[in-house]
């Protein structure tokens, strides 16, 4: 936790907000639990703690990529890319949109045409 913080910088983050991303992020991780993370991901989101926000979103994205939910981890992934460009929860996203993309064998362009 120590070394997140680091990457972070100079933030005031609540170390109870931070142990709850951590717990979430480790219930996505396990299908029987993966509804209880979500949730509490999507609390996190909604919060508007500009250091955690992203990484809640990036949580969501994977969580919905892993659940085989495509359309959730597009929503999140280009959310969370368009709202903080310059964050390391954006390469992540912008990584797991290539990701579906191949998954679903098409280019950008002609998925958002069919949609």
């Amino acid at each position: 936790m120590e070394k997140f913080l680091q990457l972070l910088g100079p933030c005031n983050i609540d170390p109870e907000d931070l142990a709850d991303l951590r717990r979430a992020l480790l219930l996505c991780e396990r299908e029987k639990t993966r509804t209880r993370g979500r949730r509490c991901l999507e609390r996190l989101a909604e919060r508007g703690i500009p250091a955690l926000r992203p990484l809640a979103q990036a949580g969501l994205a994977s969580s919905s990529f892993w659940g085989g939910d495509l359309r959730g981890t597009l929503y999140w992934a280009r959310l969370a890319v368009a709202q903080y460009p310059m964050s390391p929860a954006a390469v992540w996203c912008s990584t797991l949109l290539i990701s579906v993309y191949r998954t679903l064998g098409m280019r950008r362009e002609r998925f958002d045409a069919e949609q």
